[in-house]
């Protein structure tokens, strides 16, 4: 008799709030690490973000990000939420400095005028 493991159920993402389309330069590294991953941001929220890479990090783990759009930054302490292997990550801001929470409210801003007028 051959012995199987039930296929895992699909199970959707879990976000704790809204995220928009935005596209950003990043780079990303485990808290304490001076080595720098390259990423992009694809969607943005209030309290993360989507970080498009080949080699996310596992869920859980302690990441620094910044990133970089319209002659600003972005960077903050987080944690990574979700991770899809080969394809990127979900992430959480766990610290920010009241500057970049200023940047991020300005793109979160950008964003949601965005979404509801297309540009062509």
């Amino acid at each position: 008799m051959v012995e199987t493991t039930p296929a895992k159920p699909y199970q959707p993402e879990r976000r704790r709030g809204l995220r928009f389309a935005f596209t950003a330069e990043a780079e990303v590294s485990l808290e304490g690490s001076e080595q720098k991953l390259p990423a992009r941001v694809t969607e943005i929220g209030p309290q993360g973000c989507y970080l498009q890479m080949g080699k996310p990090f596992e869920a859980g783990s302690a990441i620094f990000v910044k990133f970089f759009a319209e002659a600003k930054f972005f960077e903050a302490k987080a944690q990574v939420a979700y991770s899809q292997p080969h394809l990127g990550m979900g992430v959480s801001f766990r610290e920010m400095k009241p500057y970049f929470a200023d940047v991020l409210r300005i793109w979160l801003l950008e964003a949601m005028i965005s979404k509801h007028n297309p540009r062509d």
